[in-house]
């Protein structure tokens, strides 16, 4: 390989690690790889992977895994401290008033309130229950 070929060849590399080395700020937190985009100039995620959320806006290289029933959640930042919040919930699961996913009554399918009285409707029954369409 001629001199100038490796040269190039070197600057190419360290330029390309300099790029990475840049990205890979934003994965150095507890969940590495679950950072999609981040502000460089303050070593800060501004986005997670879906699943993920930024545990400490505008502060944090991390992003934390949300619950189980919960597949999109996220800080609230409106009121005095920060809370985590489930934006949404999966279908076996409702939201409480803290705005967590909660697993629905093992009678219910679907549901918007614990207890058997919380199943969404008389069709939202698993087999074998039927204390549920007592509720509706």
């Amino acid at each position: 390989m001629s001199g100038s070929i490796m040269k190039l060849l070197i600057l190419t590399l360290l330029l390309l690690n300099v790029q990475v080395g840049l990205a890979a700020n934003c994965n150095q937190g507890s969940n590495p790889g679950n950072c999609q985009t981040c502000d460089t100039s303050k070593d800060v995620c501004t986005a997670c992977a879906a699943g993920y959320y930024i545990m400490e806006p505008d502060k944090s290289i991390d992003c934390a895994k949300c619950p189980d029933g919960c597949p999109t959640c996220s800080m609230d930042t409106t009121g005095a401290s920060p809370a985590f919040k489930c934006d949404s919930c999966d279908p076996d699961y409702y939201k409480d008033s803290a705005n967590v996913c909660q697993k629905c009554d093992p009678a219910c399918t679907t549901c918007t309130a614990a207890g058997a009285s919380g199943c969404t409707d008389a069709s939202s029954c698993n087999d074998g229950y039927y204390s549920c369409l007592l509720y509706t």
